[in-house]
This record gives C-alpha cells, sequence and structure tokens, in this order.
C-alpha cells in the first residue's frame, strides 16, 4: 500500500512557508502527490514551490484577506 500522499504544511497564516529546499527534499524520495500549504502569500512563492516538485498548494487565509483575491489570481496565472 504506502503512501500515496503527502501534506507539508507550516500551520494557518504562517509567517515563513515551507521552503522549495524541503520540498525538493521530499520529492527525491517521495513520487506520490505532494500538498504545500502555510504561509503561501505571493505569486512568487508559490510558483517556486510548484517548480521545487510540489504538486499542488493550500492557500487558504490569502483569500480572507483583502484583496486576496485579485492576489489568489495573479498567484494562479503566474503557475
Amino acid at each position: 500500500m504506502g503512501m500515496r500522499f503527502v501534506y507539508l504544511e507550516a500551520g494557518s497564516g504562517a509567517k515563513q512557508n515551507v521552503t522549495p529546499e524541503m520540498v525538493q527534499t521530499v520529492r527525491a524520495v517521495f513520487d506520490g502527490f505532494l500538498m504545500v500549504g502555510g504561509g503561501i502569500k505571493s505569486a512568487k512563492t508559490a510558483s517556486s514551490l510548484i517548480k521545487a516538485g510540489a504538486d499542488g498548494l493550500v492557500i487558504g487565509t490569502l483569500l480572507e484577506q483583502t484583496g486576496g483575491l485579485k492576489k489568489f489570481t495573479e498567484m494562479v496565472k503566474s503557475i
């Protein structure tokens, strides 16, 4: 059976997100679905995590903030 899904999470609204280096390290030994969440506040961060090997991102707090939908749209377009 084994693991088919891993979620790396820095915490809701985290000040510091999971680093691309951490994503690369996990990706090197895990070929299942890799989700990353917590502290992702910019398109640059989102893009770097996807490039590092994340299959998906969890974006929550950003959408609750003023202007969050606009930032989210920019983030999606950058990926």
